[in-house]
């Protein structure tokens, strides 16, 4: 009897999708099956980072008791609701997790239900895993896209500190992340070296400082260019910083 067949199609953001939407995972996976020669049984879509573990301490009868309540709620449900010996395919294997502990927990279900893992590895690659199985190019995804989300750390620490830098010049002026608005602060735009970035002002005397300082700077930016040509960017950028400051 040929095993059922399920897909399993994630992005962690709508921008994300843009690129290896979900529609495309679901058409690489479905071509898959057909040349498998098994049939498709379901498919599921998620919308969800993968990065975040799936351990949660909840309190049980006045105890702490660390729980398993992973962010893929759709594949945890189709682990535990799939008919045992199915088999479910993956566009990459960085679909299945990019956590260790929830892929630990994953693999866990798979071999209790006796489920196997198609996944993609490459261009036109794909590998199986089933219980028992060797877990090194699982893992080697998973690693992956744990580095990834460092260098992604990395990069905005590195957009704060410029951001922290940019507004010391601006008297009034906090640097806006995210979150809510603290009371008695408004949100508003500044557009510094071509970057937009969000800011918080307390009334509309600061902002209006806030607009001008920003078009004199503009002004001088323009003419510097125009009165030095030869100059590339980086120069003019510096030229205009020491004019704005004197």
């Amino acid at each position: 009897m040929a095993s059922k067949c399920f897909v399993y199609c994630r992005v962690s953001t709508k921008e994300q999708g843009r690129g290896v939407s979900l529609d495309v995972q679901e058409e690489v996976c479905r071509a898959k099956i057909i040349e498998d020669g098994g049939s498709l049984s379901g498919v599921v879509f998620e919308t969800v980072s993968a990065f975040q573990s799936g351990m949660k301490n909840v309190k049980v009868r006045g105890k702490i008791v660390p729980t398993f309540k992973p962010q893929q709620k759709a594949l945890f449900d189709l682990l535990k609701s799939a008919p045992k010996g199915s088999k479910i395919y993956f566009y990459h294997a960085d679909r299945l997790s990019r956590s260790l502990i929830n892929l630990e927990q994953f693999q866990l279900l798979a071999a209790n239900r006796n489920i196997t893992f198609v996944m993609g590895i490459g261009e036109d690659e794909w590998t199986e895993w089933k219980n028992g199985d060797d877990d090194s190019v699982m893992m080697r995804f998973v690693r992956q896209g744990e580095n990834e989300s460092k260098r992604t750390g990395q990069r905005v620490l590195s957009y704060h500190r410029f951001v922290g830098t940019m507004l010391k010049r601006y008297p009034g002026v906090q640097p806006y992340f995210g979150g809510t608005v603290p009371f008695g602060m408004k949100k508003s735009t500044l557009k510094i070296h071509g970057k937009q970035i969000s800011v918080l002002i307390r009334n509309e005397r600061d902002e209006e400082i806030l607009r001008t300082r920003e078009t004199r700077t503009r002004e001088i930016f323009a003419q510097v260019c125009s009165a030095n040509p030869d100059w590339n960017y980086r120069a003019c950028v510096r030229e205009t910083r020491r004019l704005v400051n004197s």
